[in-house]
């Protein structure tokens, strides 16, 4: 018996039917066990709020889902309402990646990319905790229990653009759980596209392999800003932020940015 109380091996690829699609999910997995429950993942409703507006006001847009893990968002907005051109869905955990190919192969919007986004072409080990694929990680941490998945390719934005196996992006949403910084670092293209960029920011995480904040704004540059998203009155609210928080979804925007932003 694991952590979540599910030995039955049925319940480790549970067929789910969500969003006119069947994916399999492993029953053991928290995120899963969220997802199987709420057919959403409750502590982003703001992001998704977010993500329904800003595709109503912007459409054909190229969307990266960068650490799609059970596939929530590649699933959800895939939906024929948010109009999108093109959704390129990143995930190295191989089991999720196996499951999220299988539930969207008839979908000619969807692209599942099996790997690892980093500063360069390489590969590395994947950490997870047992029952907890959304603590997967490249950075170096101990595991009291769980596995590693050793050997996932990485590749950088800028390589994959290169070679034409991806096409630029509008609108990247990002929770790699401690390695955007390196993410971004391989996307020196980043200014020829200027996406909007919605990522997860952990101090603890960024403090372990010794980035700060003004690592990612020295990265980015002058015309980048960083904001604070809230949701106050029925309205979002841009709060431009200077410091790093200590956990917190931000919202990167270049200068001139095309997108129309939800108010």
């Amino acid at each position: 018996m694991n952590k979540l109380g599910f030995a039955s091996k049925s319940l480790q690829n549970y067929p789910f039917h969500i969003f006119g699609r069947e994916i399999s999910i492993d029953l053991r997995d928290k995120a899963s066990v969220g997802f199987f429950l709420y057919e959403t993942i409750p502590h982003e409703h703001l992001n998704i709020q977010f993500l329904e507006l800003l595709f109503s006001l912007n459409k054909n847009l190229v969307f990266y889902d960068i650490g799609a893990n059970v596939g929530f968002y590649t699933l959800y907005f895939s939906q024929p309402q948010f109009q999108l051109k093109k959704i390129f869905s990143f995930e190295p955990n191989p089991k999720l990646s196996r499951n999220l190919v299988a539930a969207t192969k008839e979908s000619n919007n969807i692209v599942v990319l099996p790997i690892g986004l980093g500063e360069k072409d390489d590969q590395m080990s994947l950490r997870m905790d047992e029952g907890l694929s959304d603590t997967a990680t490249f950075r170096k941490k101990s595991i009291k229990e769980g596995g590693v998945f050793e050997n996932i390719p990485i590749r950088s934005i800028d390589s994959l653009l290169n070679a034409g196996e991806i096409t630029g992006p509008s609108l990247i949403k990002m929770d790699v759980e401690g390695f955007e910084f390196y993410v971004l670092k391989g996307f020196s293209r980043i200014n020829e596209f200027k996406p909007l960029i919605l990522m997860e920011w952990i101090d603890e995480f960024m403090s372990s392999i010794n980035i700060k904040f003004e690592d990612l704004k020295n990265l980015l540059g002058k015309d980048w800003k960083f904001y604070d998203l809230k949701l106050e009155n029925g309205g979002f609210i841009y709060q431009e932020i200077q410091a790093a928080p200590a956990t917190r979804d931000i919202l990167l925007l270049h200068s001139s940015c095309s997108l129309k932003l939800p108010s």
